[in-house]
């Protein structure tokens, strides 16, 4: 118990703090002061500088600094992110809607989205054993590899008999000058044809039109297309550099692309050339000399 309050009067002893010059040791200025006088002292000098810190931080536009309390909604730089970001999500919603479409229009689909080939199912004319007569018309499923045959060679004859004369009076620019290692063969799925030249040769736009696609895929490496008038489209795939970008006008004869040899379904530099009108493919050697 003595112990304690000898510690207590040591907090109230009286301390004196004597200020003197250094070269005649004349007193300049005293302070009677006690331990706790000393920590009130400092304590509150300490709470003083916080609340200072925290009235500037609250008050000011310092509180921005402070991560993750300033308001986004009033950061001009946030604010413009934000709205290229929702341009951005808007271009890619339309790009995609485009996309499918596009897709619908190459294949061939109908506005109900059944493409020209789905033959799973036809009428056909039952036969009664007896009388020979002819039933109404019943559906019948037809078995997946006949489908598969039969969808090529309905394509096969689309293709043939839908020749667009239109064709005949455009003169269409080879897009390289090569010798055509695989034909166009639609029962294959091969609806193009693929024309050996050296790596880096220049690739032309057969015609005018606007690039609509300009991209790399995994099986067609750098692949462009143009869209040209009455609903002719023209692919060039394996590329190794793409030239032009998606919405630029290209004049016929000009360079969109360079031969290359990327892609999983590419051997050696070559270009695979394709030829669509009326969403249906075309055999590029009926209009265009390639040699």
């Amino acid at each position: 118990m003595s112990e304690q309050i000898a510690k207590s009067r040591k907090w109230r002893d009286l301390y004196r703090l004597v200020i003197l010059k250094e070269d005649t040791l004349e007193e300049v200025n005293s302070f009677k002061l006690t331990l706790l006088n000393i920590y009130i002292a400092f304590s509150s000098l300490i709470f003083l500088v916080a609340a200072v810190v925290i009235l500037i931080i609250f008050f000011t536009p310092a509180k921005k600094m402070v991560p993750g309390y300033g308001d986004p909604a009033e950061d001009p730089a946030y604010m413009e992110l934000f709205r290229k970001v929702q341009d951005m999500e808007k271009q890619l919603v339309a790009y995609e809607i485009y996309t499918s479409n596009f897709q619908k229009m190459i294949m061939g689909y109908d506005s109900s989205g059944v493409p020209p080939s789905a033959l799973a199912v036809q009428p056909v004319h039952a036969v009664d054993d007896q009388s020979g007569e002819g039933h109404s018309d019943m559906p019948q499923v037809i078995e997946d590899q006949t489908n598969t045959d039969s969808a090529a060679e309905e394509l096969i004859m689309i293709s043939q008999t839908k020749r667009v004369s239109s064709l005949d009076n455009l003169y269409l620019v080879s897009p390289v000058s090569g010798s055509v290692s695989a034909e166009f063969d639609p029962a294959i799925n091969h609806f193009g044809i693929d024309i050996l030249a050296p790596k880096d040769t220049p690739v032309k736009s057969i015609l005018d039109g606007y690039v609509i696609t300009s991209d790399w895929t995994l099986e067609t490496g750098n692949t462009i297309g143009v869209q040209h008038a009455d609903n002719l489209v023209s692919f060039y795939k394996h590329n190794a550099v793409l030239l032009k970008k998606v919405g630029e006008y290209v004049p016929a004869g000009e360079a969109i692309a360079l031969v290359g040899n990327t892609g999983k379904f590419s051997t050696g530099p070559h270009l695979h050339f394709e030829l669509w009108q009326n969403g249906l493919p075309v055999d590029p050697v009926d209009y265009i000399h390639f040699k």
